[in-house]
Parts: C-alpha cells; sequence; structure tokens
C-alpha cells in the first residue's frame, strides 16, 4: 500500500494479524497523559536480550514521542511515499538494526577465532562510546580481536503526525496518509563526524570500524557527499567500512538482508567530509547584494571605527 505511515510499530507489523484488546494493545490504549504505560517488549531486541539486561529498561521499548518522553511512540519503520510515487520503508529506530543478531555476524568476516562475543557501549577514551564491539576471545576469555560497530537509524521531524497514526493503528483505523519527514540531512552530518573520530581511534590500534545503515540512507550519502568517490567494494583491510541493510516486506512482517558493503582508508574518509558534490559554488556577488539588501531595511547593526589600541 502506497502512502505515508508507519510500517512497523512496536516491532509488530501494522497489517500482522494481532488482538488489539490483548496486552500490551490495551494497555496502550488505556494509558494517561499521567500514567503512560512503558512496558512493551522490544521484539526485536529479544534475539540480544543480554545486552540490555543491565541498561535499565531491558527488553522493553525506549522509542519515546519527543513532544511528550514520558510516552512511547513505538515507530520501527515508517513508509514514505515520493511525489514521484516511489516507495521506501525508512528504519527509524536504531535498535530495529539488531533483528536476529545479522548485524553481529555480518562482522564476524573480520575475525578470526571460534569464540564471538558481543558487548554493548564499549568506551573508547575520549572519543565517546562505541554502540557495539564484536569480540574474538581466546579459550581463557581474553581478547583475541575485535570490531567496532556504530548504528545510524534516520530521524523523523514532525512526530505529531506518527504519533496520531500509533493511535489510529491502536483503534484499528490507520490511514494512508501522515504528514511526517525524514531528517537524512542531520543524521548523516552527525554520523560521517562521530565515524571519523571513532574510527581514528579504533585504526591506531589496527582494528576495523563498520557503520551500520539502511540502503536509502547510504542513497542520501551517496548524493550529499562524495562517497563513491572514497568509498569502493569492501577490502577487509581498509579501517573504515559501510553495511548497507534493505529492508524486505514479506506482507505481515519485515526482515533486513545485507545489500552491500563498502569501505575506505582514513584519508578517503575524510575526503568524504570536505567534499560536497550537491553542493554548488557561492558567488561573492549573491552574497554582497543580501548584506546590501539588510543594509536598506536597516536590519544591521552599526560598529564604532577601530581604535589604534585594537
Amino acid at each position: 500500500m502506497t502512502g505515508s505511515y508507519p510500517l512497523e510499530l512496536f516491532g509488530v507489523h501494522v497489517r500482522a494479524e494481532i488482538d488489539l484488546g490483548a496486552e500490551p494493545w490495551s494497555l496502550l490504549k488505556t494509558e494517561t497523559v499521567r500514567e503512560p504505560y512503558k512496558h512493551v517488549v522490544c521484539l526485536h531486541r529479544q534475539s540480544c536480550i543480554s545486552l540490555f539486561k543491565n541498561t535499565g529498561y531491558g527488553p522493553h521499548c525506549t522509542k519515546i514521542r519527543k513532544a511528550a518522553p514520558n510516552h512511547l511512540i513505538g515507530n520501527c519503520i515508517v513508509r514514505k511515499t515520493k511525489q514521484k510515487g516511489e516507495v521506501e520503508d525508512w528504519i527509524v529506530c536504531p535498535e530495529r538494526f539488531v533483528e536476529e543478531q545479522k548485524i553481529f555476524k555480518d562482522c564476524l568476516r573480520f575475525l578470526d577465532g571460534n569464540h564471538f562475543s558481543v558487548v554493548k557501549e564499549v568506551k573508547i577514551g575520549s572519543d565517546g562510546n562505541l554502540d557495539y564491539a564484536v569480540i574474538s576471545r581466546d579459550e581463557d576469555g581474553s581478547v583475541r580481536d575485535f570490531v567496532g560497530i556504530e548504528v545510524q537509524a534516520c530521524g523523523t521531524g514532525g512526530t505529531g503526525p506518527i504519533w496520531t497514526a500509533r493511535n489510529d493503528f491502536l483503534k484499528g483505523r490507520l490511514k494512508k496518509n501522515y504528514n511526517f519527514s525524514l531528517n537524512q540531512k542531520d543524521a548523516s552530518k552527525k554520523i560521517l563526524v562521530q565515524l571519523l573520530h571513532k574510527a581514528r581511534q579504533i585504526g591506531r590500534w589496527r582494528k576495523n570500524t563498520v557503520l551500520v545503515i539502511q540502503n536509502h540512507f547510504l542513497n542520501h550519502l551517496r548524493q550529499a557527499y562524495a562517497i563513491d568517490s572514497h568509498f569502493h567494494p569492501q577490502d577487509l583491510d581498509d579501517p573504515v567500512h559501510i553495511h548497507s541493510y534493505k529492508t524486505v516486506d514479506h506482507g505481515d512482517k519485515i526482515t533486513i538482508e545485507l545489500e552491500e558493503a563498502i569501505s575506505a582508508d582514513m584519508i578517503g574518509l575524510s575526503m568524504v567530509l570536505i567534499s560536497n558534490p550537491a553542493t554548488t559554488k557561492a558567488k561573492r556577488s549573491d552574497f554582497e547584494r543580501y548584506v546590501t539588501d539588510r543594509f536598506s531595511t536597516g536590519d544591521h547593526m552599526e560598529l564604532p571605527a577601530a581604535t589604534e589600541e585594537l
């Protein structure tokens, strides 16, 4: 079905056969402003539950509504139909990627050994925390090798309509179109800078860093930055990697699959950040005309002439 609406809420396909009168749906419907229901189990996190048991929220969904953070909005994947009719299903919750441990298993290609573990939120000095690290261990439990993983989903703008859609779904009246936006630009700026800082540190230890994203987000990066000029088909000897996943809609459930793996060295990643093919060169004449217009409207402030002391 074309349109723009949440496609997966609280880990459940909106076209799946569910009993809205049963828990947790019934409890979500009876929540109040003062007593929101917050104990919905994240179905995707279930396959990695040991990673979250000491996080304070355990197995439960943490996808909150920004305008009212006591309430769970629960949007995992949203469907967005473009003006030309092209339909894209976007992952909007980073923990949606942990489905069946796929992103971790796809990183075993970097590691030798037979004993593997995954840890969450690993501190790497002043550069912050890695979202995850996949560890290869020796027989005595010591660290033999590892790969760092950063995960980036795409945020949404105008969550009011998604909140409305969430409540319409709970009433069994989900519509085809809700007016929300996707924040690709904001997400791309943040994650590329973070990737540079963290991969630089991990690279000093001669280890790999993998950015896990969705294929639609990679397409955005290709349009906004010179990705294809500096990344190439995956070379395991490179320090920086992008694993791009696609969603597969089975009608009543959605799964993810690795679609593309590319990589670069640190110089390549740095060049991506400073080269933006979508940006046109600004003209000085346009700048001067703009500020002159501000002078004529009085929308400026006068400064005194510089003194000798300055």
